[in-house]
């Protein structure tokens, strides 16, 4: 007896695909909207090759699949995929995220950033004359996805900076005040 997790896959021939992954970490692929499955080898680069699948997510945003082993991310650009098909990037376990939307926005945008291990964290929100005008979230914060609030109804249009950092890595994403 397994279960699936289910995500929705849009291809890049806009074929619909699902993906789903059992408890015993296999994943398995279905073009027809669920009616037929085939399974598709997990092959990661390196030593991880045959690693155990936590978690697998699509970004349609930018056509990658993801898959998380737990020690790290894997993914794949542009995943037409195929039975035996590797072309993997590896990303290291300290791996951080940062984006935000929307963006532009009015008034107020939501900060998403995700960690892979617990942090010391501060969330920063800078101007284009590197001003500090927020502080978003500071502290030890627990790895997964997070979100914070920038309320920017006091400040000018403009272009600022958000600024992760969690003091092994700091990294800046361009967000765009329109009002």
């Amino acid at each position: 007896l397994f279960t699936l997790n289910w995500d929705m896959l849009a291809g890049p021939s806009d074929t619909l695909m699902i993906a789903g992954a059992n408890q015993r970490h296999q994943l398995f692929i279905s073009e027809d909207c669920g009616w037929s499955w085939y399974e598709q080898p997990i092959e990661l680069p390196g030593d991880y090759h045959g690693e155990t699948c936590w978690q697998l997510k699509y970004d349609k945003w930018r056509d990658r699949l993801w898959i998380d082993t737990g020690y790290g991310l894997a993914y794949k650009d542009n995943p037409t995929l195929s039975v035996g098909e590797e072309v993997w990037t590896f990303i290291p376990a300290d791996y951080v995220t940062l984006d935000a939307y929307p963006n532009p926005f009015n008034i107020s945008s939501t900060i998403r950033y995700s960690l892979q291990r617990p942090a010391e964290i501060k969330l920063d929100v800078f101007d284009v004359l590197g001003r500090q005008v927020a502080t978003l979230a500071e502290g030890l914060v627990e790895p997964g996805e997070h979100r914070a609030t920038f309320d920017a109804s006091q400040l000018a249009s403009g272009v600022y900076f958000v600024q992760l950092n969690t003091g092994s890595e700091t990294i800046r994403h361009k967000i765009v005040l329109t009002k």
